[in-house]
């Protein structure tokens, strides 16, 4: 697992085992969704003593004839309420499209008539693009189409049902050829099909499994077809240690042998990709890690290795052997853009840049493919739903709406200062604004809109980028201007927490570090009242510390102990903690040790989201409308 996987996973248990949602004053927490179970993470819990009052609630509705969606986060500043909403779902992106290297021309290209379920893979000939792809009944065919339409020129079936796509490539002479694996009764199959380019009509197959005496244990990677109708095909023996032996065959255009190799070094890896050089040298490609490549100049006639050439490259590129730039000798992908790199230079050039000269997420594309400077790429990528933020006044009516745009990654977390102003986070992989690979997993732009919801202003903070893998998980403004960023991160092989306070600009105020203090901070509670944290130390037990702006420092207030079913909540007003039983709101004064009901929410808002306590009577709050099917926004306010 990649350690950006693993401290996702650590996230999730830390949400499950720790974490208490949050309380402040005009900024979010970390509580159920509108509509749904509130959630019970094991936080403190209160034993002390509790008291329940008798109460008759009003309860008014805010921005009606406004659709909310998922709301995440309400947050009442001033005479205010400003409601965070995430749009219903991620969905998926389909970007195609066609461009020129020397030109840097590019023009997106529907691929609508081919009438696809999802496209497997792509290879560029002559006069036409050819695709292997399966149908809506989930058949798998081939296509060619017109580049610059993308009308179906022609469209042919791929015989068999039970098989694998390996390989899908244009030979360059007005062919398209496939290499599958077909499965029967009688083990794994082996075959080369060679289509004419433009009518898509099966003019040769060979059965490579017979022809190259390949047993159960090896398995073909891929097969490429040269000028003169010969075969090159790269193959794996696996064995029960694991161990892969690998070897490269060239046949006649009948699948007769000319040579076999199997004296590939394992210092090389495996088998990347081939392809054909621009003075018709057939290129081998090997790496272990994707990071570093042995390319192997192959003799036509005898299968040694006539060169080999090392290339260093970021790390985690995307490698797709059918892509090639024009005047390089190795292309590759990288999360910059296309890279070009010749043998005798140590030099690479990212030929088209991703963000200016191609979309963005082509950089995940898994179909790629050239013919000479023309090329096309394809890829599929989850895209995250737009997160905006309404406003409402006092009388309930909309003042404001605005989406937190993002350029680079997704809106990851924002909050609401006293005058207004709001600040939201960018979470992106750092690679896409670099030309090297970074070694940190996440990297934060930070947007300020104006009160009205303008775009004002955006900074970065470079420090971040020390804390190695990280997520941030909180946002919160003090009522002096002071913006509390909680972070989680991995550093060294250990899970620790870090808050940085900044100022408005986000010029560093100070730090406090979680691990330094044997403590592990679950939560932030900001508010006009105070700043603490809720930390957990190495006993598990749960103690409410000071946080000083000015030092960073931690400081012990208070221990406390809560049921298991309790989680914290927003707030502001006389207690010093406010949380959620059930349907049941209470406030906790640490002067007192003492728990008292501020309402309990069944049958005025039950299931409630979102909320947050303005007062010892009053609350707003996210819930679920059983009548009308939507979500609303309600004030309750206890009599």
């Amino acid at each position: 697992m990649k350690k950006s996987g693993m401290i996702r996973l650590l996230a999730g248990i830390s949400a499950a085992a720790l974490m208490a949602s949050s309380f402040t004053g005009c900024d979010r927490g970390k509580t159920p969704e509108s509509g749904s179970e509130p959630s019970s993470p094991a936080s403190p819990s209160v034993t002390e003593k509790t008291e329940e009052r008798t109460q008759d609630i009003s309860a008014v509705n805010v921005g009606s004839g406004h659709d909310f969606e998922i709301v995440k986060s309400v947050q009442p500043c001033g005479d205010s309420i400003y409601v965070f909403e995430q749009m219903n779902g991620s969905f998926q992106k389909e970007t195609s499209v066609l461009a020129y290297f020397d030109t840097k021309k590019t023009s997106e290209i529907s691929l609508e008539a081919m009438e696809y379920g999802y496209i497997q893979s792509v290879a560029a000939g002559k006069n036409n693009l050819g695709f292997v792809y399966n149908d809506e009944f989930n058949m798998q065919q081939i296509a060619a189409i017109d580049y610059e339409t993308g009308e179906v020129k022609a469209r042919a079936e791929i015989p068999e049902e039970n098989y694998t796509l390996v390989a899908f490539r244009n030979d360059g002479f007005g062919h398209y050829t496939v290499l599958k694996t077909v499965y029967d009764d009688g083990g794994p199959t082996a075959f080369f099909e060679v289509y004419d380019e433009d009518t898509l009509k099966l003019v040769n197959s060979v059965n490579f499994t017979e022809k190259l005496s390949l047993d159960d244990e090896m398995g073909i990677l891929d097969a490429m077809a040269d000028s003169d109708g010969s075969v090159y095909v790269t193959a794996v023996r696996y064995s029960m240690d694991l161990n892969m032996k690998s070897y490269l065959y060239k046949t006649d255009r009948d699948g007769n042998l000319i040579f076999r190799r199997e004296d590939f070094t394992e210092k090389d890896g495996f088998f990347a990709g081939m392809y054909f050089s621009e003075k018709g040298k057939m290129c081998l490609g090997m790496t272990s890690d994707y990071s570093e490549f042995f390319v192997h100049e192959i003799d036509s006639e005898t299968g040694t290795s006539s060169a080999v050439h090392n290339i260093k490259t970021p790390g985690f590129i995307n490698y797709i052997s059918t892509l090639n730039v024009p005047g390089y000798d190795f292309t590759y992908i990288s999360s910059s853009g296309i890279r070009g790199c010749r043998f005798d230079s140590d030099k690479t050039d990212v030929v088209m840049n991703f963000g200016v000269d191609l979309d963005s997420a082509l950089k995940e594309s898994f179909a790629a493919a050239s013919d000479g400077n023309r090329f096309f790429m394809y890829s599929v990528t989850a895209a995250e739903s737009a997160t905006t933020v309404t406003a409402f006044d006092a009388n309930g009516n909309e003042k404001l709406n605005a989406e937190l745009q993002t350029t680079l990654g997704y809106t990851s977390e924002y909050c609401t200062s006293p005058d207004g102003t709001i600040v939201y986070s960018e979470t992106y992989d750092p690679g896409a604004e670099s030309e090297t690979e970074s070694k940190i997993n996440n990297a934060y732009i930070f947007h300020v809109l104006n009160a009205d919801g303008t775009p004002k202003s955006s900074f970065k903070i470079d420090e971040l980028n020390t804390m190695g893998e990280s997520v941030i998980q909180k946002m919160r403004f003090d009522k002096d201007g002071n913006i509390y960023m909680l972070f989680q991160t991995f550093r060294k092989n250990t899970l620790d927490t870090l808050v940085y306070v900044t100022d408005k600009n986000g010029n560093i105020k100070s730090k406090a570090e979680g691990g330094k203090q044997s403590v592990y901070i679950t939560e932030l509670l900001v508010s006009e009242k105070a700043s603490r944290a809720v930390c957990m130390d190495e006993n598990g037990e749960t103690i409410i510390m000071s946080l000083d702006a000015e030092s960073g420092k931690l400081s012990e207030e208070f221990r406390l102990t809560l049921e298991d079913d309790a989680y914290f909540v927003e707030g502001s007003g006389k207690y010093d903690l406010c949380y959620r039983i059930g349907e049941t709101v209470m406030g906790y004064s640490a002067a007192e040790q003492k728990s008292y009901e501020i309402m309990n929410l069944a049958g005025t808002a039950d299931g409630a989201g979102e909320i947050f306590v303005e007062s010892d009577n009053k609350i707003i709050c996210s819930a679920y409308d059983s009548e009308t099917g939507e979500t609303v926004i309600k004030v309750l306010t206890a009599e």
